[in-house]
């Protein structure tokens, strides 16, 4: 896949905020994901892996993407995504937030989500 459409930039979008919505007013109380309801809980571990990509055993990163239009016109910029290493589950790959994924680029850059969202509270 050699860039990303932004249909799918939207999406992505839009599960943040639907996340961020769900999470952060615990996060921001100091509650621990333990004290979510039951409700909530279930809610949130159902959006993990379908249709939210899993972070589980991925590193944090920002890539350069190609967004396309349907007008022909593209754009490069820079995006968050979890990079999975090469690995016997197969070659390395980006995946977005939707789950869906491109290659490895030659140039990605590492981050360290946990603090990068703790610094978003503070």
């Amino acid at each position: 896949m050699e860039g990303i459409h932004l249909n799918h930039i939207w999406v992505s979008i839009c599960m943040v905020f639907a996340t961020v919505a769900c999470v952060f007013p615990c996060v921001a109380q100091d509650a621990s994901p333990s004290q979510l309801s039951n409700d909530d809980r279930a809610m949130l571990l159902s959006l993990i892996g379908n249709p939210l990509t899993d972070p589980a055993g991925k590193q944090y990163c920002t890539v350069t993407i190609t967004a396309r239009s349907c007008w022909g016109s593209s754009q490069e910029f820079e995006t968050g995504a979890w990079y999975r290493p090469a690995s016997d589950m197969g070659s390395a790959r980006v995946y977005f937030l939707d789950n869906d994924w491109i290659s490895t680029p030659t140039q990605l850059a590492t981050r360290d989500f946990v603090n990068e969202s703790r610094s978003l509270l503070e």
